[in-house]
């Protein structure tokens, strides 16, 4: 964040128990060319990192993301804040 790297290492991961979702038509996997049909589905889980910032001081902020997922992908994101 505004240049500054953090090491997120694995005491930033929450895992979650299996859980059951449901899909409607148009779905984001769909939108993405996946072929999930609507429905509910089980399991379902989550495999997340997550940092807490302290807030932010007034001014332009830039936030980049990157995510190397080995064998599936990277993924890249950037955000450009203002806070007043």
């Amino acid at each position: 964040m505004d240049g500054h790297a953090y090491d997120i290492n694995e005491s930033y991961r929450i895992q979650s128990v299996p859980f059951e979702f449901t899909l409607p038509e148009d779905n984001m996997y769909q939108y993405f060319g996946i072929p999930m049909e609507p429905g509910t589905y089980y399991p379902g889980a989550s495999d997340t990192y997550h940092v807490m910032l302290a807030p932010l001081s007034r001014g332009h902020h830039s936030i980049h993301i990157f995510a190397d997922l080995g064998a599936w992908e990277t993924s890249e994101v950037f955000f450009d804040l203002t806070v007043e």
